[in-house]
């Protein structure tokens, strides 16, 4: 079931295949589709998406009226789907759910300010902002145009928040510039104090680092619920253009991310590391202090990277990180050996 109200009753077929550069049938352009739908939950009018061999099994029971997929896969479809062809049926998919049910997450949210807000006077505001109970923004903050801030957040002295852009429940933001379009989740903080200390173990005394550097985030920035981003000490942290980053991550103190990098849930990197563009850096990867990642890396899920990577397009895995490649073949060896040295095992 959906939480959220369709914006579109219904769409013929020519009309998704014209939204999502797909292919269907003269003769079926005109049946109507009233939903989306998975697989094991479509029925009648709906309308599905196939791109996993893993799915196979479903396809026969499924009831819907259409289904997107590859050209390659279209056979596979009992007689009664009619196959909406696609290069990228996930893509497809995604643009077919925006269209019916909208992009923003705060459609709901009238465009005003709660009375239980607490504004500095200092604070420039832009139009149709709304700001909900219990907010608190700070002294010379910036809020732009059609920005949205949801209860209980609060925003620190000469923050900057772009137009568009939604800071969900229960956050604190500090220290930094966000851009527009950006989307901030619950419980998420931005601009803490960054763990900078000069140990002394000899009295315990450990010295902290002033931290008087920011957070600078660019534009369609998507930051996961109960994730922290610090500030740097001298260096700006900085999130560039697109970035997404999942639930729970941390990122450091004058760390770098470059544009378009995927960060997934509960990954952590380490101060003034260099993350390059287009990444991936999977869920629990670590990324010591200082290292740089080369553009269009891939770390697999749980990889410890802790060394540069500097060839673009790298595949790394493992603790701590090497080529995948030769992680596999580590592997497959040791897996070898263990059945050897004890073959009942």
């Amino acid at each position: 079931m959906s939480f959220l109200e369709k914006k579109i009753d219904s769409l013929t077929l020519k009309q998704v295949a014209d939204l999502t550069s797909s292919f269907v049938d003269v003769g079926s352009e005109n049946i109507r589709i009233e939903d989306v739908k998975s697989i094991m939950h479509a029925n009648s009018g709906d309308i599905t998406f196939y791109y996993k061999p893993k799915y196979e099994k479903f396809l026969e029971n499924t009831k819907a009226t259409a289904c997107i997929v590859l050209e390659r896969d279209k056979n596979k479809l009992p007689k009664h789907i009619i196959p909406v062809v696609s290069k990228e049926p996930y893509l497809a998919f995604a643009m077919l759910l925006r269209e019916l049910y909208g992009t923003s997450e705060v459609d709901f949210v009238e465009k005003q300010i709660d009375d239980s807000a607490k504004i500095h006077p200092s604070v420039k505001l832009g139009n149709n902002i709304s700001i909900r109970a219990n907010v608190v923004i700070s002294k010379d903050a910036e809020i732009a145009d059609d920005v949205v801030i949801m209860p209980n957040t609060f925003i620190g002295a000469k923050v900057k928040i772009g137009k568009g852009s939604v800071i969900h429940d229960n956050c604190s933001v500090m220290f930094a510039h966000i851009g527009e379009n950006c989307v901030v989740r619950s419980g998420t903080r931005i601009g803490t104090s960054g763990f900078g200390f000069i140990p002394n173990l000899k009295t315990g005394q450990h010295l902290q680092i002033p931290q008087i550097a920011g957070v600078i985030i660019g534009n369609n920035v998507d930051i996961g619920a109960n994730t922290a981003i610090d500030r740097g000490a001298i260096e700006n942290t900085i999130i560039e253009d697109n970035v997404k980053i999942d639930n729970l991550v941390q990122i450091a103190h004058g760390v770098k991310v470059g544009a378009s990098t995927f960060i997934v849930s509960q990954s952590g990197v380490a101060g003034s590391a260099i993350i390059g563009r287009g990444c991936l850096i999977g869920a629990q990867a670590g990324v010591v202090d200082n290292v740089e990642i080369a553009d269009f890396t891939k770390c697999i899920a749980r990889s410890a990277v802790a060394q540069d990577i500097t060839i673009s397009g790298s595949e790394v895995a493992g603790f701590p990180a090497i080529s995948k490649r030769d992680w596999i073949k580590m592997h497959l060896k040791l897996k070898k050996l263990i059945s050897k040295l004890y073959p009942t095992a």
